[in-house]
């Protein structure tokens, strides 16, 4: 149980990571500032809030780009 945890866990860092460059570099892309727009996006397509907790320590790293949660 603990080693799938363990591998979810792995997966979901990437996963965010990976995403969030991509949204970085499209909002780049069309000279879009990404915070608002994410905070837009989440407002559109998620009922209620973003909700905690967060991986603060994986989300400063440099290789993921940081949008705040407001939180």
């Amino acid at each position: 149980m603990v080693a799938a945890l363990n591998t979810i866990y792995g997966e979901e860092v990437s996963h965010v990571a990976y995403g969030s460059k991509w949204f970085h570099f499209l909002c780049g892309r069309h000279d879009k500032d990404p915070k608002p727009l994410f905070h837009a996006r989440v407002r559109q397509y998620f009922h209620g809030l973003l909700k905690p907790p967060f991986n603060e320590e994986k989300r400063a790293r440099p290789d993921c780009h940081r949008i705040s949660t407001g939180h």
